[in-house]
């Protein structure tokens, strides 16, 4: 069958002419690899450079069809302007079609420039084994491993996160300002990276980031340093797995960086999975907390303050959320065949969304271990026992060692309840575009300046980002959580002077978890 490719921001076309050759050479036995689209995150010089030159190149130019870039963007050679929500058009040769095997959505992402496309590959349901990536996240300059891309086109107000700790519950939120548009960002990735809520969220280590710059190590080492008083980075706020884990993935970036890459064969491109994000990316860190944050608000307001509370016995809807993927590709139309990937060997390494989720180091408090090996020793476990142990402790250093003692009996401050309403702009609501003109033409929703209680916050939306985040689980009581989500939207609406459309029914039995009706709903309706 014919090679196709798509090149994700084409910056140097001599790199990238070199390393298709290399790919070419290695995997597919010096077959030719027709290029048949370039999709470019942004404008910027360093991601765009080379798409004219591939459109003159003599190889490329017969195949090359289409360049994408943002409507708002004025990308170099762009023949095909995306919006938000868009779907690309992909190659067919034949009976060799591209979208029977995978969908690309264009997703915006205004914050490091004002029309900043992240592009979303999904593998299609039929074609999901084990072992495979459930999606390919290409972000550009938005979303770095170990980091962030610099807002420069989000709203100017700089130091948004250090006056955090001063706002009050009247504050104004200025949600797409600095750090905060860049949350933003990571959320609308986030919760846009499955197709539906019937997709398993909580599968993130096949979700794999694959960003416009190999930064980790500079990165992470920013993290580590003393003077780095930032909320994410005083470690003594995390559990002990968060720290070891950003420490370890440090060395792993060291080792990487020193490989050879003088003799011009080396092709150093690493994913890197959602799942190891979650610990090592500051940003990812703030997210998790912004979450809890919410699910701790949730609660009490549903324990001292819900009109109706959420039944014991939830039915089987909610459990949904949950749903497994298709482990072992049954569905797979047969008329494909799907490649194992090249092996291994002492030149080269070929990895896979497993590979690449396998923690390299783990770290174990000494006292656990050394009593698995005296029991062992005295006979008190057996090896299966032993093991069981082993994979158990593994576990306890997720829990933090420091925490606070909660105060009894008190409403939350001023500044708790800001940081909640804070919490639920960021996760709950997607990008807003710079200007009302950006807003139309990328299908964006429009700015909100003065008035933060306008902010739409989507409960679809907020549910699908907590369980990337790794927040709802069917194990700690999400589908529980969920309902009480939906029990804070459902009396929102009801008190809403300005929410008109018809309530939800009472009865959990018959919510429908698609529906759009209610799904979004004002800040203040929820503050107040």
């Amino acid at each position: 069958p014919r090679i196709v490719a798509i090149i994700v921001d084409c910056g140097d076309a001599s790199a990238v002419l070199r390393h298709l050759k290399l790919i070419s050479d290695v995997h597919y036995q010096r077959k030719k690899i027709h290029v048949q689209a370039i999709l470019s995150t942004h404008k910027h010089h360093d991601h765009t450079a080379g798409n004219r030159a591939m459109l003159r190149n003599k190889e490329t130019a017969p195949d090359l069809k289409i360049i994408c870039g943002g409507t708002v963007e004025k990308v170099p050679g762009c023949n095909f302007f995306v919006e938000n929500g868009d779907l690309l058009p992909l190659p067919r040769f034949g009976g060799n079609k591209m979208d029977e095997l995978i969908e690309i959505e264009a997703v915006a992402t205004p914050a490091h420039t004002r029309g900043s496309i992240s592009y979303i590959m999904r593998l299609q349901p039929d074609y999901l084994m084990s072992n495979s990536a459930l999606g390919f996240l290409f972000t550009g300059d938005t979303i770095f491993s170990a980091g962030a891309g610099v807002p420069f086109e989000a709203d100017i107000d700089v130091g948004q996160d250090s006056k955090e700790h001063k706002q009050t519950f009247a504050s104004i939120i200025k949600a797409s300002a600095s750090v905060y548009a860049m949350e933003r960002c990571f959320g609308e990735v986030l919760a846009r990276s499955l197709r539906t809520k019937a997709s398993p969220r909580n599968l993130t280590d096949r979700l794999l980031l694959m960003p416009g710059h190999e930064y980790s190590n500079e990165l992470l080492s920013r993290q580590l340093v003393s003077t780095n008083n930032t909320d994410n980075c005083k470690w003594k706020n995390f559990s002990p797995q968060t720290f070891f884990e950003t420490v370890s993935h440090y060395y792993v970036t060291l080792h990487r960086k020193a490989l050879p890459q003088s003799t011009g064969k080396l092709l150093s491109a690493f994913g890197s999975p959602i799942s190891l994000e979650m610990a090592i990316n500051p940003y990812f860190r703030s997210m998790r907390k912004r979450g809890e944050v919410i699910l701790q608000a949730i609660q009490f307001w549903h324990k001292h303050f819900a009109r109706t509370k959420v039944p014991g016995q939830l039915p089987p809807t909610y459990y949904a959320y949950f749903a497994n993927v298709h482990e072992n590709g049954s569905g797979r139309n047969p008329s494909y065949s799907v490649y194992s990937k090249t092996a291994s060997n002492e030149s080269q390494w070929t990895l896979d969304a497993a590979d690449l989720a396998e923690p390299v180091f783990t770290t174990l408090y000494s006292t656990d271990l050394d009593e698995v090996i005296r029991e062992l020793q005295e006979g008190k476990l057996t090896s299966q026992e032993g093991a069981q142990r082993l994979r158990s402790i593994k576990k306890r250093l997720r829990d933090n060692v420091v925490s606070r003692r909660p105060v009894p009996a008190t409403l939350p401050s001023d500044r708790a309840v800001y940081r909640g309403l804070l919490a639920l702009a960021l996760l709950g609501s997607s990008p807003t575009a710079l200007t009302l003109s950006d807003s139309r033409r990328m299908k964006l929703p429009p700015p909100v300046h003065k008035y933060s209680d306008q902010i739409k916050v989507s409960r679809r939306h907020l549910i699908a980002v907590l369980q990337c985040l790794g927040l709802l689980t069917a194990e700690d009581d999400g589908p529980r959580l969920i309902a009480m989500i939906h029990q804070v939207w459902k009396e929102a609406i009801e008190s809403s002077p300005t929410h008109h459309t018809n309530s939800e029914n009472g009865n959990y039995d018959t919510i429908d978890l698609e529906a759009d009706e209610n799904d979004i709903v004002d800040l203040g309706d929820l503050k107040y």
